[in-house]
């Protein structure tokens, strides 16, 4: 008789499995609206989120005005943050993510 429960560690993590989830479910709305969105608002989005790169290299490397790379980030995270409050609820907002 196999255990199928032997896998599954005695002591899981609550905060690493809710950050997992809240993981997940970032990559699944930051997928979802990246449609809505210029391939160039979403890429400095992607570069300034992910990457840690500033608005300064950014707009350098894109031939953009930095005013106009913090207004694309702006304008990704806004959506970003709107369709996540929408799947789970106001007042959620588990994401260490700034605006600047």
């Amino acid at each position: 008789h196999s255990d199928m429960y032997g896998a599954i560690p005695d002591d899981i993590d609550d905060d690493k499995l809710a950050e997992s989830e809240a993981s997940e479910l970032l990559r699944k709305v930051i997928e979802s609206v990246r449609q809505d969105f210029h391939e160039s608002t979403f890429e400095v989005f992607q570069r300034r989120a992910f990457d840690g790169q500033d608005y300064q290299q950014i707009s350098q490397e894109l031939s953009m005005k930095p005013s106009t790379t913090r207004e694309a980030y702006r304008r990704v995270l806004s959506r970003v943050r709107e369709e996540c409050l929408e799947l789970v609820g106001q007042g959620y907002w588990p994401f260490d993510v700034s605006e600047s």
